[in-house]
């Protein structure tokens, strides 16, 4: 699944991009021979990030994105994938899990490192990262647009229930 040869990479975090994510989902769902081994597609958000950019700065922003995407490389499983989506958004195609809770508890563990983040402020001050989280498995009738729309709808549920949190379907 990894066939990142015609990929192009997120010049700030160093992830493969939204032009690749939808070249690899494009042959995820062209790909009708095994439905049920699909991944699940996860959407991400970092939480307050527009607060962290007005109140902290730009420079304190970017960081904050830097820091998200190595801690989400370093943590996803070897045939997992993530990549930036747009601004503080980014997503995940996490392979092999036949359930929702299988999906839940892979999640969880990302989460729970992506909560052991700081971006430091000044020599007095932390600021802790976390992130809303909305999955869902990739159906066959699914196109990207379907897709992304579900997991950014479970992703606003995660936001609604007071953030950090992880809504799947």
């Amino acid at each position: 699944m990894h066939d990142y040869k015609d990929s192009s990479i997120d010049p700030l975090t160093g992830l493969h991009d939204r032009q690749s994510l939808e070249k690899t989902l494009k042959k995820i769902i062209d790909d009708k021979s095994s439905t049920a081994d699909r991944p699940a597609f996860c959407f991400l958000d970092i939480d307050d990030f527009e607060y962290i950019n007005d109140n902290f700065g730009i420079e304190l922003g970017e960081k904050t994105l830097k820091v998200v995407a190595e801690n989400l490389e370093q943590n996803i499983r070897p045939s997992d994938m993530v990549f930036r989506w747009e601004e503080d958004e980014f997503v995940l195609l996490i392979c092999g899990l036949n359930s929702i809770n299988r999906l839940k508890k892979v999640l969880e563990r990302l989460r729970a490192a992506v909560n052991e983040s700081y971006i430091e402020i000044d020599a007095e001050r932390l600021l802790q990262i976390t992130m809303s989280f909305g999955a869902t498995f990739i159906r066959e009738d699914d196109d990207i647009k379907s897709l992304s729309s579900r997991a950014k709808t479970l992703m606003e549920e995660s936001r609604k229930r007071g953030k950090n949190e992880i809504t799947t379907a």
